[in-house]
């Protein structure tokens, strides 16, 4: 004998019922925490199947309302016949149904229809005065039977209205509220909170219209365009992006590639376009060219591969990257620095893609969700398998998400946002321009981990990001945990067919080429007093160790120095 007893579940559906099948044995109930389901086994079963299913509808059917069909010895054989089950929605369905009585015959009656012999009609036969009561109670009342059909469809109806309309949560919410707070006027309360509610609901209405007309459009941001239909403007003197100042020295080059594309469908003015509409700065560095899947790199290679050797220090076009991510060759950092100094925290940053899909600048609505739940799912395997057991919460709005259909809730939402983890919605003219905000906010989310020192983030700029913090020195950690999640991750990935997108050419491949290789950010926050004394200065010495320097201290007041200092490469 075998007890299975369901203690609870996250994301069940309402009015959700669930099914157990052990060996060909099945048991089903409504879903509620601790119910019980008890199977008859000698052998405890290795495996048994879950089955988590919605009520569409219902209908009480009555044996006498379906036709009685006889054998030649008179004998009931079955009843047949066409039954209306109302649906939840308020339309209705028609269902074929035969009966057949395995051992005993059906139930039958004189008013059924039914096949009975002189024996049964003697016993089933009513006295005189007692069946004229009865027909007299059923010309004032109606059949009894079709009563209780009456009542019953009726109840359905309410059922299905409340339901619909989600009335019996909304009061359990209200409620639960009004006794967490116990105000002293309870109908202002509940008034308040059911004119909350409404608000919430529109909010939620008009995200899922966007996302309704997201869905089915697949467009992009104006400006130059992406599909490569407009001309290369004539004058690009005043742009700066690496890519663009590549075309200004040959013109033809735009003219060779425009009508190139990947087979994904990825053109060439897509890659170029956040570059031609952002002009950009002579003194701030750009790539002005972002790769739209993993083929960009080889398909648009001309264009690519001079960003690519001005970003990374002349990187040869057949040079063959090498990626090493032992942590043992990671040289401990202090905590406590000569002049004063110290490290207050560390982390270690990865970003990654999907072999086979497009980068999250180009793909299409169900690609991006495709991305999502690919993700997700190798993230919860990998990640359990590695005892870092977490949970992914969904953007606030998108709707992609099986297990969380409405995204974080509000407090999920802002105790990221306290933590530093969540992201927002691109405003950067380059990255709106490069597709980035495209489908906002579906198919986007993050991963936490329970002890909080990593996260990792699903469709922002690339499929994936892997964050990993400490409030310490200990950069090796750091690391080490790192490059454990990438590589359990990859190893989830493969076994459910998918991989990492990447070429022994250019290593991990990103949407940026600023960030191809390892695709890795590493840093830490110090505190250098003496060495930052004069900021400029201290930047051109982090520069010239192929380091970036960021004051913490953004507006510090007067008389205080600007000495702590976010280390970065």
């Amino acid at each position: 004998m075998v007890d299975i007893t369901v203690r609870g579940a996250d994301g069940v559906p309402d009015r959700a019922h669930l099914s157990l099948r052990v060996g060909d044995v099945r048991r089903q109930m409504q879903f509620k925490p601790g119910g019980h389901f008890r199977f008859d086994s000698t052998v405890s079963p290795r495996s048994f199947v879950l089955d988590v299913f919605q009520k569409v509808g219902s209908a009480q059917v009555c044996l006498d309302d379906l036709k009685p069909i006889s054998g030649i010895d008179g004998q009931l054989l079955h009843r047949e016949g066409s039954v209306d089950v109302l649906l939840a929605s308020g339309s209705s369905m028609k269902v074929d149904l035969q009966i057949t009585a395995l051992g005993d015959s059906l139930p039958t009656s004189p008013s059924g229809g039914g096949v009975v012999d002189a024996a049964q009609m003697q016993n089933l036969a009513p006295t005189a005065s007692v069946r004229r009561q009865q027909q007299q109670e059923e010309k004032q009342h109606g059949h009894p039977d079709a009563k209780k059909t009456l009542r019953h469809t009726a109840a359905v109806r309410a059922k299905s209205y409340l339901d619909g309309q989600a009335v019996q949560k909304l009061l359990q919410g209200m409620v639960h509220n009004l006794l967490e707070a116990q105000p002293e006027d309870a109908l202002t309360f509940m008034l308040g909170y059911l004119h909350d509610t409404q608000a919430r609901i529109k909010t939620a209405a008009a995200v899922k219209r966007e996302a309704e007309r997201l869905a089915a459009s697949d467009d992009e941001p104006p400006g130059f365009a992406a599909d490569g239909s407009d001309p290369l403007p004539a004058d690009l003197s005043g742009h700066h992006g690496a890519a663009i100042v590549a075309l200004r020295e040959d013109p033809d080059m735009y003219r060779r590639l425009s009508s190139c594309k990947t087979r994904k469908g990825v053109k060439f003015a897509k890659c170029i376009k956040t570059g031609v509409d952002n002009p950009g700065h002579a003194l701030v560095r750009s790539p002005g060219i972002t790769a739209g899947d993993a083929a960009c790199y080889d398909v648009f290679r001309e264009a690519f591969d001079p960003v690519i050797a001005a970003w990374h220090d002349g990187y040869s076009k057949d040079a063959t990257h090498l990626t090493d991510m032992d942590p043992t060759k990671i040289l401990d950092l202090p905590s406590a620095l000569d002049g004063g100094g110290s490290v207050l925290s560390v982390y270690a940053e990865a970003v990654r893609n999907l072999e086979g899909i497009c980068f999250t600048n180009a793909c299409t609505f169900e690609d991006r969700g495709r991305a999502e739940e690919v993700m997700a799912s190798a993230l919860e395997v990998s990640l359990q398998g590695e005892s870092l057991a977490g949970r992914y919460f969904p953007l606030q709005g998108s709707q992609s998400f099986v297990g969380r259909p409405s995204g974080m809730s509000y407090d999920e939402e802002a105790s990221l946002r306290d933590k530093g983890l969540l992201f927002k919605e691109p405003d950067s003219p380059v990255l709106v321009s490069a597709g980035f905000r495209r489908h906002w906010p579906h198919a986007r989310g993050i991963f936490c981990v329970d002890d909080g020192g990593l996260a990792v983030r699903v469709n922002e700029n690339d499929h994936l990001q892997i964050m990993v913090q400490r409030k310490d020195a200990d950069l090796k950690q750091a690391f080490s945990l790192l490059a454990r999640v990438q590589g359990a991750l990859a190893t989830a990935l493969s076994n459910s067919g998918h991989s990492y997108a990447r070429s022994d050419h250019l290593g991990f491949l990103t949407t940026c080429p600023s960030r191809l290789g390892t695709g890795m950010t590493i840093g830490a926050v110090v505190r250098v007093p003496r060495l930052s004394t004069d900021a400029t200065k201290f930047r051109d010495f982090c520069k010239r160790l192929g380091l970036a320097a960021r004051c913490k201290v953004q507006q510090p007041s007067a008389g205080s120095a600007q000495d702590t200092w976010e280390v970065s490469c």
